[in-house]
């Protein structure tokens, strides 16, 4: 049997879409941590209920009585299943990345160990002053939480606030849960290749360089052409990729790394503000390979402070410190090791 029209041509009033959407937006306080709104299909419920209730009333028919206690049973329901879903979902600052790199996104993708109430989705919010992070968690035989993260530029931003949003488990209602978890959430700046030469020593060595292939990394100016992947190049003209090599561990001996945090003419916050995060940007690139081949009694002094990387409690310090470093007018303390100096004394 075919239909005299195709049911997709079925379009409601301009009219009541705007109405519709009006009424979506709406939030309605119920407590300081919860919110209430309405989806689509909870609006026209909501109308079938009124509609239902007035007949009933009007009618006295029991037949009508019994419907809308039956659909408002339903509504009621919904709403408690999607209360005790939000209050059922661990905190989950143990799932974010330890630290990201400024302009590159990384990609969470982290199964959690928790018996799911309902099948749907819960859009997560970290509320921060300079930039909110944005997750989702997909809640079937188990939870999955994915999200991009992405900020523009390095620095510790504190995350305080959650809210947890979901229309589960019948689409009609959209809740939303605010609570506390605290989140430092670290941005590094993106490493940049660069040759370092020991204090007092005249021979310079390149930092990590040899002949096994460690990753490929995004084209940064100043990169030399010669390790530019140009195969990959050639696929993807619009992004060019770095090749990254490493020699093996006898070949590199420990270091330390003394950087100097003064700008030469630094007359206010901003000034040399581009050569310092170059020179920071440098920094990262010898303290994360250092990181990722897990050496021990690798040091580093960053202006007046002294961290020793194979202590976990003194990397994290570090990394902090990197993510929140501001130009001093003293130079690093210590002698010895690779310096790294935006002035020539």
């Amino acid at each position: 049997m075919t239909l005299a029209y195709d049911p997709a041509d079925l379009r409601l009033p301009s009219g009541l879409l705007r109405l519709l959407d009006v009424l979506v937006r709406l939030r309605i306080s119920v407590s300081p941590a919860w919110q209430l709104g309405m989806t689509r299909p909870g609006v026209m419920l909501l109308a079938v209920l009124v509609g239902v209730w007035l007949a009933a009333f009007y009618s006295g028919n029991n037949l009508l009585y019994l419907c809308g206690a039956m659909l408002m049973s339903l509504a009621i329901a919904s709403v408690w299943q999607a209360v005790r879903l939000l209050k059922s979902i661990p905190f989950l600052a143990v799932n974010f990345p330890e630290y990201t790199q400024a302009e590159e996104a990384f990609v969470l993708r982290k199964m959690l160990p928790v018996a799911s109430l309902s099948i749907g989705l819960v859009d997560v919010i970290w509320h921060a002053d300079a930039v909110d992070v944005q997750l989702q968690l997909r809640l079937d035989k188990s939870a999955l939480l994915t999200g991009r993260v992405l900020a523009g530029q390095r620095g510790v931003f504190k995350l305080r606030k959650q809210t947890l949003a979901t229309s589960a488990p019948l689409g009609l209602w959209q809740l939303s849960y605010t609570r506390d978890e605290a989140l430092d959430w670290v941005v590094l700046p993106r490493p940049v290749l660069w040759q370092a030469s020991m204090s007092g020593n005249v021979a310079e060595r390149q930092v990590f360089e040899g002949d096994e292939l460690r990753d490929l990394r995004g084209y940064m100016p100043g990169d030399p052409i010669s390790r530019i992947h140009w195969r990959k190049a050639a696929s993807d003209s619009a992004r060019w990729s770095v090749k990254r090599f490493e020699a093996h561990e006898n070949e590199i001996e420990t270091m330390k790394l003394r950087i100097d945090l003064r700008v030469p003419g630094m007359t206010g916050e901003t000034a040399g503000a581009k050569s310092f995060e170059y020179l920071l940007s440098q920094a990262w690139y010898w303290v994360e390979g250092h990181l990722k081949k897990d050496k021990s009694a690798v040091e580093v002094v960053l202006g007046h402070q002294q961290f020793e990387l194979s202590q976990p409690e003194q990397k994290q310090a570090c990394i902090k410190a990197l993510a929140m470093a501001m130009p001093q007018q003293t130079a690093p303390v210590g002698q010895g090791g690779i310096l790294l100096s935006l002035v020539n004394d």
